[in-house]
């Protein structure tokens, strides 16, 4: 794995992005993920290296996050 992130940080994550939504701090829309969301990646960036490329089409902050971005 290329980061050493866990799901837990990954939902700290977006509870943090969701809390400065609230607080009027982000004023575009934004997308959450469901935390579930976190398990299938987290194992599929076991085998990812930090020469490989990613692609996301939706709510890509956790692969963004697991490639290092």
């Amino acid at each position: 794995m290329i980061t050493t992130l866990t799901k837990d940080a990954l939902v700290a994550f977006e509870e943090d992005i969701k809390q400065q939504f609230l607080r009027g701090n982000i004023r575009a829309p934004i997308h959450l993920s469901d935390p579930n969301q976190a398990d299938p990646l987290l194992r599929i960036f076991e085998r990812i290296r930090s020469d490989d490329w990613v692609f996301s089409t939706w709510r890509s902050h956790y692969h963004a996050l697991l490639h290092g971005v």
